[in-house]
């Protein structure tokens, strides 16, 4: 079995930066175009900072201001890096980016982000993720030199004071 990796959105990010490779490349990388309403692109935007932080992420996307007739890629790229972790979660995750293009496909999105947050598959993917290494050693249970530790005899530190 292949093994979990420990930091899901150093893979996310691999993801977005291997799109902004592609753009560069000149690869045909096109955002959705339509016509989105600010309501529905912040309500995706909602379900998306929800499902940030369970990702490891702790900055959220901000809310639209005004209508889009294309979708930002700073934007999409999360959306991505979202499908990306379904994908290794083993969650279904169907999304054709290409086929919105209007307040409809963005209103499905953000149903689907909402379902794969609460889906209990990926719930325990991202768990697996936050687990610590069992064969790191605690902080406690590192061998201290006396110096370093907190709980000093008043003979050892009045012997290194003076010494």
């Amino acid at each position: 079995m292949a093994q979990v990796p420990q930091d899901i959105m150093t893979q996310a990010n691999a993801i977005g930066s291997g799109m902004d490779s592609a753009l560069a490349q000149g690869a045909d990388i096109m955002s959705p175009t339509g016509k989105f309403s600010a309501l529905a692109l912040n309500a995706l935007v909602a379900e998306l900072n929800q499902i940030l932080p369970m990702m490891g992420r702790s900055d959220m996307y901000p809310d639209f201001t005004e209508d889009q007739t294309t979708i930002p890629m700073d934007f999409l790229q999360l959306i991505m890096a979202v499908q990306s972790i379904a994908d290794m979660a083993q969650v279904e995750f169907d999304i054709d980016l290409g086929a919105m293009t209007d307040d409809a496909q963005i209103a499905k999105l953000a149903a689907l982000i909402k379902r794969l947050r609460e889906d209990s598959r990926m719930q325990d993917y991202l768990a697996m993720q936050e687990e610590p290494v069992a064969d790191v050693p605690m902080v406690d249970e590192v061998e201290t030199s006396g110096e370093m530790s907190g709980e000093m005899s008043d003979e050892e530190l009045f012997a290194s004071r003076v010494g």
